[in-house]
């Protein structure tokens, strides 16, 4: 407030003021007081003031600071409890995916022991065949990796690669480990290993596609396959990898009936027959792979 020069304040109450050059400030509040005035407080301030003049028109200013209490704003109050909310489903969605990640790592493995059980299984059977499912399996994920397919691909075919022989489970044994040339008969059933493969697969809902793999891994690219004659790409394409996957193995390996063959005449083998027996794009991914 504006007052003459030569104007004295006598007392006060419930404030502090300085008088200075003609001009009157509130400069605090006494301390028995609160320092913030609340929306909703009355305080009464005063002082005794002494001029020597009458006094004219005085200008008068307030200043202050304006402060939110937010728990007293209703806007505030519900913007707070939706974002509580908002982070409580989060924090319980991160939750539910770790359960589910953690249950999803635990099927695999439960799957991954279950095929390894099963594959030694099947080559078990047959004393020259011992790890020969692995090595299909190995073989076909490196094809994979060789060609650029996806993670889940190489992942998946290693498994159909595991299982690809589980019809000859049902194959009688006296056939499965003959040591000499099979007679027509018998090799009309041991071709049924493929189907009976899909048929024990049938139900096997957790790898897409194994079922198809275990059915066709021995049908060939020019159509002459088994046990559908199937040409090209009407052969899945997890089967064209397993069948060579398969041939390589079968050849690198000493079976009942011959010794195993040289890198170089595999290595001539897969060429050869490109586009016959094999998919050529597979057959150069295997040979990539070997040569390495």
């Amino acid at each position: 407030m504006t007052v003459p020069d030569e104007s004295l304040i006598d007392s006060s109450w419930n404030a502090i003021y300085e008088l200075k050059k003609g001009k009157i400030s509130i400069v605090g509040l006494e301390p028995s007081l609160t320092k913030t005035i609340l929306a909703h407080n009355n305080i009464k301030m005063g002082y005794v003031l002494y001029t020597d003049e009458i006094m004219q028109d005085s200008e008068f200013y307030l200043t202050g600071r304006f402060i939110r209490y937010p728990f007293r704003d209703m806007t505030f109050i519900i913007a707070l409890f939706c974002l509580s909310v908002s982070l409580l489903f989060f924090i319980i969605s991160l939750l539910f995916l770790r359960m589910v990640k953690k249950q999803a790592e635990i099927d695999n493995e439960r799957i991954d022991n279950l095929l390894r059980l099963c594959a030694s299984f099947i080559d078990a059977r047959d004393e020259y065949t011992k790890m020969h499912s692995a090595h299909v399996g190995f073989y076909s994920k490196k094809i994979a990796e060789e060609m650029g397919l996806d993670e889940d691909f190489q992942k998946n075919i290693y498994y159909m690669g595991m299982m690809h022989d589980v019809g000859k489970v049902l194959i009688a044994k006296e056939i499965l480990c003959k040591t000499g040339k099979l007679n027509e008969t018998e090799w009309l059933e041991m071709k049924k290993h493929t189907s009976y493969g899909a048929e024990i697969l049938e139900s096997f809902s957790g790898i897409k596609g194994i079922r198809e793999a275990a059915l066709y891994h021995h049908e060939r690219y020019d159509g002459k396959g088994y046990p559908s004659g199937l040409i090209g790409e009407e052969i899945p394409l997890s089967a064209r990898i397993i069948a060579v996957a398969d041939a390589y193995d079968a050849m690198h390996t000493n079976r009942s009936y011959r010794k195993h063959l040289s890198d170089d005449i595999i290595l001539s083998e897969l060429d050869k027959n490109k586009g016959k027996q094999f998919d050529p794009a597979v057959a150069d991914a295997m040979i990539r792979f070997l040569k390495k």
